[in-house]
């Protein structure tokens, strides 16, 4: 089941863990104040390397400022 994922920070961390999870299915988007970071991963996506296999991602990417267009949900569960 896909789900869509929302990181504030598309640095090291929020890039490579996106990545991992738009590969997987995914449907994410980082939330970067940089708009040149914006631009790339919109543009070029993200070359991701590690102890790993090496491969590409394509997360969506918006500015901080362009993120309060995005639409709002929560998700809560109820517990028994």
């Amino acid at each position: 089941m896909s789900k869509k994922i929302l990181f504030v920070g598309a640095g090291a961390i929020g890039s490579y863990i996106g990545s991992f999870l738009t590969r997987a299915g995914h449907d994410v988007t980082l939330v970067d104040p940089w708009a040149e970071n914006v631009d790339t991963i919109n543009q070029k996506g993200i070359s991701v390397t590690g102890p790993h296999d090496p491969f590409e991602a394509r997360p969506k990417a918006v500015h901080l400022n362009d993120a309060q267009r995005l639409p709002a949900t929560s998700r809560s569960r109820s517990s028994p």
